[in-house]
């Protein structure tokens, strides 16, 4: 317990998951009942507008509403708490202590059919209890798809969604771009249950294809238009160039096409959905559920631990056995930096614990470093838009990834790349040794598109040389976690 400060009699605060422009997410302890399996949200409410306010005051009494196995479920909620000197808002929530779902498709690749028709039945699960309720996320997303402790899927954000009767339009355009159904994307007034399977549809191609069906659902993204046409065979031969353990699965492709329809009348309801045959095929227990995530869970940690270990090997082979400690004293001012200035490379590796960690190093001082890095952005993108600030070490950026060219029968089609939008925050190393920790992170855009950017950098990004002295040896522990 000595790990969490207090917030009342009843809840403790532990490490940070996650932060956002409102405020931050915080693992929690229950006193009474010392449960650990919690999560603290507190929402900074002197950023809040009356419109945002009103909105948070939706989302709580949506989510207390809600108690299912597969939605991140409402413990408590404090209309005014104060927090690290802020006036907050908290939630309460269950927590989500096996991370979101994205991690597990990034770093050990997609899903087979009877894993992604597992998580496809607990996602319309929770969905089903959600519009029986008239309630309508309308952000599902990776990101928004946790897991517990034992893997099992856990909806969450519930910020956007609505309340409405079920033949009520409604007409708020919100939501992720990538996600969001055509019918939004053309400004029309729109069926919540319906946009809701258009994206559960997105997202579970995503799970078995690994890679996302198209950008926008608009007719000048090519896989879209090829969709909106009917010419599902178009659509399919272009993908299984990139994933073609598709072929096999007939069936799972004609779901898919069912629940990804232009037209929302033609598109899948619930009820249709379960007189469907391949929802109804193999899926997995609770325990074989456990037991492939498990395994994959290994692969994630031993990706995330190859990476930052091959980021530390090229910061050693730049450096030589010859780096002055002395060399390189950016930080002297310990100038708050983002996320803030960390002492060592676990408490960094704490800190950003709970969302995808993306980090370059350099021995570079800092403007080198922001230099060179948009030179980078502007190498994946000659007309990106990126704002580089000495003063606080951090650039943003708004770029599009390449364009890909598809050969589809006697046609050679180029599909626009993806575009996003990152930030980078400097940080000081821990070693005394100069390096500086480069993190990058996602702000709007395809998620799969930002880590191919961030493979993209990882392997281009070369800090400069620093000059050498043969009299002062690298010592044993630097390069290492």
């Amino acid at each position: 317990m000595s790990n969490f400060v207090k917030v009342n009699e009843d809840y403790g605060a532990g490490r940070v998951l996650g932060s956002g422009m409102q405020g931050e997410v915080r693992a929690g302890i229950h006193y009474p009942t010392e449960n650990t399996e919690i999560a603290l949200k507190f929402v900074d409410k002197t950023v809040l507008d009356q419109k945002s306010l009103r909105m948070l005051d939706r989302e709580v009494t949506i989510m207390k509403s809600l108690n299912h196995p597969n939605i991140t479920n409402l413990h408590d909620y404090y209309s005014n708490v104060t927090f690290n000197g802020k006036n907050c808002c908290l939630l309460v929530l269950e927590l989500a202590s096996a991370g979101e779902l994205f991690e597990f498709l990034m770093h050990s690749g997609y899903f087979e059919e009877n894993l992604s028709r597992t998580y496809m039945r607990q996602l319309l699960s929770a969905l089903t209890a959600c519009h029986q309720n008239g309630i309508y996320h309308r952000d599902i997303k990776p990101e928004n798809i946790l897991l517990g402790s034992r893997y099992q899927l856990k909806l969450a954000d519930f910020g956007l969604a609505n309340i409405a009767d079920q033949n009520t339009l409604l007409e708020t355009e919100c939501g992720t771009k990538s996600y969001m159904a055509p019918e939004i994307i053309a400004h029309k007034p729109y069926n919540g249950a319906e946009v809701d399977i258009w994206s559960a549809g997105v997202v579970l191609f995503i799970m078995m294809c690994g890679s996302p069906p198209f950008e926008v659902a608009a007719r000048s993204d090519w896989w879209f238009n090829a969709i909106s046409l009917n010419r599902y065979d178009r659509f399919w031969a272009a993908h299984l160039r990139g994933a073609g353990h598709m072929a096999h699965h007939q069936k799972a492709q004609q779901f898919v096409e069912k629940l990804l329809r232009a037209d929302p009348s033609q598109r899948l309801t619930m009820e249709q959905i379960e007189s469907e045959e391949w929802i109804h095929q193999e899926w997995l227990n609770e325990s074989q559920l456990f037991t492939e995530m498990e395994s994959r869970r290994q692969k994630v940690l031993n990706a995330k631990r190859q990476e930052m270990m091959e980021a530390m090997r090229k910061r050693e082979q730049r450096g030589g056995n010859a780096v002055r400690r002395d060399r390189v004293d950016v930080f002297a001012q310990d100038t708050h930096r983002g996320t803030g200035v960390v002492s060592t490379y676990d408490q960094f590796l704490d800190a950003t614990a709970g969302r995808q960690l993306n980090v370059l190093f350099s021995y570079a001082n800092a403007e080198e470093t922001l230099m060179r890095l948009t030179k980078e952005f502007l190498t994946i993108d000659e007309n990106a838009r990126v704002v580089s600030s000495p003063e606080t070490c951090n650039i943003s950026a708004q770029l599009r990834m390449a364009p890909a060219r598809i050969e589809v029968a006697d046609e050679v089609i180029e599909v626009p790349g993806a575009s996003l939008s990152v930030s980078v925050n400097l940080f000081q190393g821990s070693g005394g040794d100069g390096v500086l920790i480069v993190d990058l992170e996602r702000k709007a855009g395809d998620l799969i598109a930002f880590q191919k950017m961030y493979k993209l950098l990882n392997a281009n990004f070369q800090p400069p040389a620093v000059e050498q002295h043969e009299e002062d040896p690298l010592d044993e522990d630097i390069g290492m976690l």
